[in-house]
Formats: structure tokens, sequence, C-alpha cells
């Protein structure tokens, strides 16, 4: 409201000013065009309160633009804020669009392996079907699930069931915690993924005959914080960090439902 008065003040004093000066310059070119309206404008009396008119129009008008201006700025901010806050609203709307499409993948995965999984009749069945499962959806090369091992003196991880693995058993058949790179993976409960894997740790047979895998997954399973297994998985090529992620959960979510 404040700033409509001010606005149309000073819109009329401006005119009025505009008048007062074409008249002056009226004056100044014409001497007899306009010469009472220039005396009358030139009275000692009168001309103070014209050209009071005019300075009065001039600190209006820098008023109407240094104060009013502010709410520009803050209008202007305003909207920035706005705008931000949808950006943010749209960028958090779609990111829970991208999850709930993760976790439907998860689930849908995951019920298909459960579903084989279910056909088994005891756990060793059941492992070796989740193991198969799991390597064939995400086109794993080789696989290797570990048990831990209850009421012996030392914590040990048993070799459950192999996938696709060539070479003797002998060397892998069990895993002592806080021992080698697996061992150390159980014992901190963190997984890891090797993208240069050391030569011999294992062999992949392919169509071009024995090749070391380009990675290995390692991947602890717990139960209530607890260290209830361990699967090794290796493969050629290399996961993206999605596929990472998405085969350490599957891994979890799978193995702890039948061990």
């Amino acid at each position: 409201m404040l700033k409509r008065i001010f606005t149309a003040l000073y819109t009329f004093l401006a005119v009025f000013s505009l008048y007062i000066i074409g008249a002056v310059f009226t004056f100044i070119i014409e001497t007899d065009a306009g010469f009472k309206l220039s005396f009358y404008i030139f009275d000692t009396g009168n001309g103070f309160v014209l050209m009071s008119i005019v300075v009065l129009s001039l600190i209006l008008g820098f008023i109407n633009i240094f104060l009013f201006s502010e709410d520009k700025i803050i209008e202007n901010k305003n909207h920035v804020s706005i705008s931000t806050l949808q950006s943010s609203n749209v960028e958090e709307e779609i990111n829970e669009q991208i999850k709930n499409k993760y976790d439907d993948k998860i689930s849908d995965i995951s019920n298909r392996i459960n579903l084989e999984i279910k056909k088994q009749t005891n756990e060793n069945a059941k492992v070796e079907k989740a193991l198969w499962s799991l390597c064939n959806e995400f086109e794993l090369s080789q696989g290797l699930a570990y048990v831990k091992v209850e009421n012996v003196e030392e914590e040990i991880l048993q070799l459950k069931s192999t996938y696709a693995f060539i070479g003797s058993l002998e060397n892998i058949n069990r895993i002592e915690i806080g021992i080698g790179l697996n061992g150390q993976v159980a014992k901190s409960g963190t997984f890891v993924y090797l993208k240069d894997v050391p030569k011999g740790y294992m062999k992949i047979v392919s169509g071009l005959g024995e090749v070391s895998p380009d990675f290995l997954l390692i991947i602890p399973i717990s139960k209530a914080d607890k260290l209830i297994g361990l699967v090794e998985l290796a493969g050629l090529g290399q996961l993206n960090s999605e596929e990472v992620k998405t085969v350490k959960e599957m891994s979890q979510k799978i193995f702890t439902t039948i061990l």
C-alpha cells in the first residue's frame, strides 16, 4: 500500500515538475511568451514553493528507487529460494523413484531364487542352489560358499558349496577367521571388491582355456551382527558400483534365510 502511495505521489510531482521546467525554458527562449506564468513562477513566494515541489519530486524519486528496490531484491531471493526448494523436491522425488526401482529389482531376483531354494530338501542342497542361482543371475564365472562351524576351539568357515570351481578343494575347504584375505574379510565383516586378483588365487575355465578372473568379490554373511558364513564370487570383466551393491545385498538376503 505504501509503495503505491509513493508511486502515485511521485508520478504527480514529476509531471508537475516537468510543467514548471517547461515554463522556465519558455521564459528563457521567448521572453514575451508566457510572461505572466513565468513571472508567477519567479515570484519570490511562489517560486520557492514551486521549486520545493521540484526538489521534493527528486527526493521521492530517489526514495522510490532505493527503498523499494529492496523489495525486489527480497522478492528475487524468495523466488530463488522457492525455485531451489522446488528443485530439491524434484531431486528427492527422482532419487526416491530410483530407489524404488532398485528395491523392486532386488525383490524380483530374490523371489525367483527363493522359489528355487524352497524346492530343495536339506541345507546343503539349499546352499548349493542359492550359490548357483546367484552366479547364473549375475553371470558370474565362479563361486564358493562357506558356513561358520560352531562348537569348535578355533573359529573357522567350512566350504559348503562351489560353482564352476576347477582345481583341488584341499587348500580351500576351510578358512581360518583372521588368516588370509578371505579370513580378514570374515573378521572385519566388511566386503571386498578386488579389480586386480592375485595371480594363482583362482582359475576360470573359458573357451580360451584356463584364465585368471578379472575381479573377486568377497562377502561376509551376517545375521543379527553375527558372522554365519562367507561367499567368494569371481568373474571376467568388471562390475559397476550398482552391480556390486546388488550382488552384495542379494547374497546377504539369500544366505541369511538358509543358514
